[in-house]
């Protein structure tokens, strides 16, 4: 019990000490390739607290996820994955609290910053809503969560033309044959999700995203 008890107070010491510097620091850079480098070092410790089992830990980290998001969420450009990670590293023993707040740092991204996500990092944002639309804490963000799906692929349905050609564009700027990232993969994982929550236990849940699939298959 003691050895817990020291560990979980140096945990939230050094958890305090990361998201001080994660927010004072990011919200001075900038988008230069450096930049870009020095705040993907900077935000990986924050993500490397979601292997942390305490729930005070991960609140305080989905917190300052949030903070980072309202101040230079415009910005975070590469970092996107490390972003989304953490707001999905959402498990069964959490808190309806802390699936809530990651909830809520979800939903920024969807509603305000998925115009500036690149193409090829949808496919997560993908999975990261159906998880929490699968989760089972809160029927509510379920529900929530498809309707987010419907957004993503009303955006991806407007936008298909402009992420087709980026697609391309990226894959022709890694020059890497071996994995090809197309908009109809990207489809196929939305259809996919949205495909498995339409057999979830939940009633409500089954008959949101069967009507989202059968909408988004129509459309």
């Amino acid at each position: 019990f003691i050895c817990n008890m020291i560990r979980a107070t140096f945990n939230f010491k050094y958890q305090q000490n990361v998201n001080n510097t994660t927010i004072a620091t990011t919200n001075t850079l900038n988008t230069t390739p450096e930049d870009e480098s020095m705040r993907e070092k900077i935000l990986r410790p924050l993500y490397e607290l979601s292997t942390i089992p305490f729930n005070d830990i991960r609140q305080k980290q989905i917190e300052c996820t949030l903070n980072i998001l309202r101040l230079m969420g415009q910005n975070l450009n590469e970092s996107w994955p490390l972003c989304l990670n953490i707001i999905g590293s959402i498990q069964r023993e959490h808190t309806d609290i802390l699936i809530r707040s990651a909830f809520q740092c979800l939903q920024l991204v969807v509603t305000d910053f998925l115009s500036m996500i690149r193409a090829e990092y949808l496919s997560l944002v993908i999975n990261v809503v159906a998880k929490f639309g699968s989760q089972e804490q809160d029927l509510n963000i379920s529900l929530t969560a498809v309707v987010l799906l419907w957004n993503i692929s009303d955006y991806m349905f407007q936008n298909s033309e402009k992420l087709n050609e980026e697609l391309k564009n990226g894959k022709k700027n890694d020059g890497n044959d071996n994995e090809i990232l197309t908009i109809e993969s990207i489809w196929m994982v939305l259809y996919s999700r949205l495909g498995h929550l339409s057999v979830d236990a939940r009633p409500a849940v089954r008959k949101s995203a069967c009507q989202t699939l059968f909408c988004t298959i129509s459309s």
